[in-house]
């Protein structure tokens, strides 16, 4: 089986502090035209490189990682750029896109809606993050789109699997406590909706792997369905 190519939307790898352990590439914007990025090291931990630590950890060697920067550290991405790097996920041929980046904006939706329609016709699957405030998040809220939440209930519930959430989430697991620093120490996370989403990637690595073939959306939200603790039909 070919290695799976995922591409993460978010700020990037810059973390000379967590080791991404799998082959891996990284791009971002400039001058409006998506280029590869070199050398994109700093003594810092970074929210794109938790997340690539989270989804990477379990399969390494299947992986093929393709990092786009979105957001500059703690500042805000342009939806500009968010759409141009959706589009460049298509031109690498992306199996897995994940998502920590969106917008919560309705003048956004009919351009983040056409972008993501044209990559999951290609069968790509998307798994993106709603936001933090817990309302309806662009494209995670899209109905092709596996929109992901922290379990606030807690590790007793399991899996929360939602059939009509009125905010577009799909799935709620509980995000990672913490990840590992290159030098085994533990670095304790918080809680929020784009761990949890980064879990999720991780989990369909998982299934793909085991089955040594790729899912559709409709079958992995069959597998959360079925290994749910609770069922919402709101």
């Amino acid at each position: 089986m070919k290695k799976i190519r995922i591409a993460l939307l978010d700020d990037g790898l810059a973390s000379s502090q967590i080791s991404i352990d799998c082959e891996h590439y990284e791009f971002c914007v400039v001058n409006n035209q998506v280029l590869n990025l070199v050398n994109n090291k700093a003594p810092i931990i970074n929210h794109g490189a938790i997340c690539a630590k989270i989804i990477t950890q379990d399969n390494p060697n299947i992986i093929e990682l393709y990092s786009y920067i979105i957001k500059e550290y703690s500042n805000n991405g342009c939806i500009d750029d968010l759409l141009k790097c959706l589009y460049h996920t298509i031109s690498i041929n992306a199996d897995i896109i994940h998502l920590s980046v969106g917008s919560c904006s309705k003048k956004d939706y009919s351009r983040l809606k056409k972008v993501i329609n044209s990559i999951t016709r290609r069968g790509i699957i998307v798994i993106a993050a709603i936001s933090n405030k817990n309302i309806i998040t662009y494209p995670a809220s899209f109905s092709n789109v596996l929109g992901v939440s922290h379990n606030i209930r807690g590790m007793s519930c399991g899996i929360l699997y939602y059939k009509h959430s009125p905010i577009g989430v799909n799935v709620s697991v509980c995000s990672p406590r913490s990840i590992t620093d290159i030098y085994g120490k533990a670095i304790l996370l918080p809680f929020c909706n784009s761990f949890a989403a980064a879990l999720v990637t991780s989990n369909v690595l998982n299934m793909i792997s085991k089955k040594q073939n790729y899912y559709t959306l409709d079958q992995i939200l069959n597998y959360y369905k079925k290994n749910a603790g609770i069922i919402y039909d709101c």
